[in-house]
């Protein structure tokens, strides 16, 4: 009898561990999706499994986008559709981008004709709520971030033959910059490289497991479709522009599209093949007709009795510095495997344009990494023609392979003692895929002394939250670089800024007090505007003061400041509340952790997804009465131009202890070393039991 308590006991403790500390290991109930290759109907997405010729469905996903942009306020509707096409109750879990300043405010899903509505909960109440519904056999589904543009949901109990659609609504910003108007919109998550030394355990569903420098690993790190398999699946996206002022013309560089003109401010844009293929960021650049470029623009809202408002002023552009001081310039390029094919291409042409851009009397270094940094040289080199020769000749020699170790190579740039009399610029080219975005901004931050920070994003999917981050924490500015033929032209852009005078220490008064994000403002370049989000103390009208240093010399300028006449939008609010969420998290991962209540009360304050608040939706109608699911991780799509062999290459190159294997699915080794210290545990303690009965008889 104690012989068959202890074994049950052992397999017990063992099935307990492996179903929480493994949600993976479900798969052992997944024989009711299995297939036959040749059984297969129609356009079904599978997976292979270790048995000869048997294929796993993967439930079926389509999204569609809907945006509408009025003046700078962009709108968006996300709807997930998700199919069950298996003959078993499923668990979706997929992960998705979205872009890094969008406030996400409405969670909803349908189910047939019925639309529940998602609320707003700290994330580990979302999280019991989602799983009791689970367990109860409910329809349910639970929205959280994993980053400010990665995001996971979660779909419980998807019953054989439902289509249950997710809708999403956040607002975002578009950017102006350059005289140009221009919005974002990802598409896929980029494989992340994540660093670390130990596995700390899997928290997820993804093919990472969780380490000691990115303790989410397992949730940023979604499956990747093959290459080249399509069931059908694709993302539907639409756009109505209304610019508010005559617009002059529309482009894209990232896709195909078809513009209908509605009048001289308003502009319906579409793809032009309809679905697209979910495999790189959507780019929409446009520009307003000459002569009736904004110089400034004021938006507001009330919310509660508080008004809310936004405020963009592009200063007057300045002239060329008189006194030009010397460079120094430390360019860091990212030359890990993700970065191969089309995005070293652009790299490379972007740092070959950077040094035909340095003067005599500048001085440079290149620092390039992947598992490793290189510098070329153990200080900088004057900017002379023979060291930009040996330059050009130390990049056209470099091939992209391995991981992604950047912390190193930025902390080598950031260290480097800066020339007497010249100004330290680090320049740092990356696609920016790593999980460890915080250690990063963070190391930039507490040292970035008195240098500056650039960026340049390269590739179709660049990490936007990275580049923004980064380049703000070194007082620095960035830009995107999608294709090499827009290298020559971002290039001069981004060298414009660097060259010209920024507007410093800038300050922005209003007659009546008010709550201004960012704080403290940031530093202008070139052709970009300030941008601000405030919450008034009053409604008061009157006039704005804006002031700073540029160029050694005192600026000021004048605005017209009045919130009876600006134009009214009812997201502002919700702007304004992202914006503050997003300052307080600042600080908090530079340890100042007791902002996040501040974070969750603002957070459901205005109903928004955060680090610690979720969206959680519930069908109150059981529809599996066992709650039993099998868990299913829907794969992104790879980035257009990545190449999956260098993905995995790198992914090997990352030797974690032997207590965790770099991929989750192969765990039965670590399972054995389990139940052996399980049994060594349960037979010492029998031994114990004994020499304790022994004493007491004695």
């Amino acid at each position: 009898m104690r012989k068959l308590l202890g074994s049950g006991l052992i397999v017990s403790i063992v099935m307990m561990f492996v179903y929480q500390c493994h949600p993976m290991s479900v798969q052992q109930e997944a024989e009711a999706r299995k297939v036959r290759f040749q059984d297969i109907q129609e356009g079904t997405l599978v997976k292979k499994t270790p048995e000869e010729g048997i294929y796993e469905v993967i439930p079926r996903l389509e999204t569609s986008v809907k945006m509408k942009v009025e003046g700078m306020v962009i709108s968006t509707t996300v709807d997930q559709v998700f199919e069950n096409t298996s003959e078993a109750a499923l668990e979706a879990v997929y992960v998705f981008p979205l872009p890094e300043d969008a406030a996400v405010y409405s969670m909803e899903i349908l189910i047939n004709d019925r639309l529940i509505k998602g609320e707003v909960k700290e994330k580990q109440e979302a999280r019991v709520i989602y799983d009791q519904a689970k367990q109860e056999g409910k329809r349910a589904s639970l929205t959280e971030q994993e980053r400010p543009n990665i995001f996971t949901n979660s779909v419980a109990n998807i019953m054989p033959g439902d289509r249950l659609m997710v809708r999403l609504k956040y607002v975002s910003t578009a950017e102006y910059k350059d005289g140009e108007f221009s919005l974002r919109f990802p598409m896929t998550v980029a494989p992340r490289y994540i660093p670390g030394s130990k596995a700390e355990g899997y928290t997820g569903s993804g093919t990472s497991w969780d380490t000691d420098a990115v303790a989410d690993a397992s949730r940023i790190t979604p499956p990747v479709r093959p290459g080249h398999v399509r069931n059908g699946e694709g993302l539907f996206l639409e756009l109505e522009l209304d610019a508010k002022l005559p617009i002059e013309s529309v482009q894209s560089v990232s896709h195909s599209i078809k513009t209908t003109v509605k009048d001289d401010n308003t502009w319906q844009i579409g793809m032009s093949g309809g679905k697209v293929i979910p495999n790189k960021d959507f780019v929409l650049t446009y520009r307003i007709k000459s002569g009736s470029e904004p110089k400034a623009a004021l938006y507001t809202s009330e919310k509660d009795g508080q008004q809310y408002f936004m405020l963009m002023v592009l200063p007057e552009q300045a002239a060329m510095q008189e006194h030009v001081i010397s460079r120094e310039m430390i360019f860091i390029l990212d030359k890990s495997g993700s970065m191969d094919g089309d995005s070293m291409k652009q790299a490379k042409g972007s740092l070959l344009a950077a040094l035909m851009r340095l003067r005599p009397d500048d001085y440079f270094n290149i620092i390039t990494f992947n598992d490793e940094y290189q510098m070329m040289e153990p200080v900088s080199v004057r900017a002379d023609a023979e060291n930009i020769g040996l330059a050009g000749q130390l990049l056209m020699a470099l091939e992209a392979d391995g991981g992604t170790e950047a912390q190193p190579a930025l902390k080598a740039a950031l260290d480097m003692p800066a020339r007497p009399e010249s100004l330290k610029i680090i320049v740092f080219i990356t696609d920016g895929s790593v999980g460890n975005e915080e250690e990063l901004i963070s190391l930039v931050s507490r040292n970035i002394g008195t240098s500056r920070l650039f960026g340049i994003g390269i590739g179709s999917a660049p990490n936007s939250f990275l580049m923004n981050k980064v380049t703000r924490a070194g007082r620095g500015t960035f830009t995107y670089i999608s294709d090499a033929d827009e290298v020559q032209q971002k290039m001069s852009s981004l060298f414009a800024k660097i060259e010209n005078p920024a507007l410093l220490d800038l300050q922005l008064q209003l007659d009546s007090g008010s709550d201004i994000m960012p704080d403290p403002l940031p530093d202008l370049f070139q052709g970009e505007p300030l941008l601000v989000f405030g919450k008034l103390d009053g409604l008061a009208g009157g006039r704005a003061r804006l002031t700073g240093i540029r160029g050694g010399r005192s600026f000021v300028a004048e605005l017209p400041f009045d919130p009876l006449i600006a134009d009214s939008h009812s997201a502002i609010s919700m702007l304004w509340a992202r914006n503050k969420i997003a300052a307080l998290m600042d600080e908090y991962y530079l340890g100042n952790e007791e902002l996040k209540p501040e974070v969750i009360s603002l957070a459901v304050e205005h109903g928004l997804i955060t680090q610690f608040t979720s969206f959680v939706a519930v069908e109150h109608k059981i529809v599996n009465p066992g709650g039993d699911v099998l868990l299913s991780a829907i794969p992104t799509e790879l980035p257009e131009g990545w190449s999956i062999d260098k993905v995995k290459s790198a992914a090997k190159l990352k030797q974690l202890p032997q207590t965790a294997s770099s991929k989750p699915l192969t765990a039965a080794a670590g399972l054995i070393i389990i139940v052996s210290g399980l049994l060594l545990w349960l037979t010492d303690l029998r031994k114990r039991a004994l020499l304790i009965g022994s004493v007491v008889k004695r």
